[in-house]
């Protein structure tokens, strides 16, 4: 008398062993009927009421989704020029770095240039003060 998914289900073999049976037994039977179909109607409503806030959820999370999927997409798309903006002002990073290393090392040089100058002329200047500073 019950299908697989547990709902009442009149078979015509059921039909038959009812139609033998006395009126009392069918109002019995009636109201077993009434009673199961009151309470499937009710836990029918309550999953009803389930199965559409389920589908307003799954609708808000797609539109959540949608909406990170936007994001990505425009993220995709500004990331080529962003990455060409970055990588000329890093051209010109290494460029002036570059600059600024040789005029270093030009720097550099002329200090060690006029250390060894000093140290040239720092006996002489010496020698002059003791002969003439006295």
């Amino acid at each position: 008398m019950f299908n697989g998914s547990y709902r009442l289900v009149l078979t015509p073999e059921a039909a038959l062993k009812f139609r033998r049976n006395s009126p009392a037994q069918w109002a019995v039977v009636g109201g077993i009927a009434v009673s199961l179909l009151l309470c499937s109607c009710k836990e029918q409503d309550a999953l009803l009421k389930e199965q559409a806030d389920v589908q307003i959820a799954l609708k808000q999370a797609k539109a959540d989704l949608d909406a990170c999927q936007i994001k990505i997409n425009s993220v995709g798309q500004a990331l080529p020029t962003a990455a060409a903006a970055l990588e000329v002002q890093m051209t010109a990073s290494d460029k002036a770095n570059a600059e600024l290393t040789q005029a270093v090392s030009e720097l550099n040089s002329k200090a060690t240039h006029l250390e060894e100058a000093v140290k040239a002329w720092r006996p002489k200047v010496e020698a002059y003060k003791a002969k003439y500073l006295r």
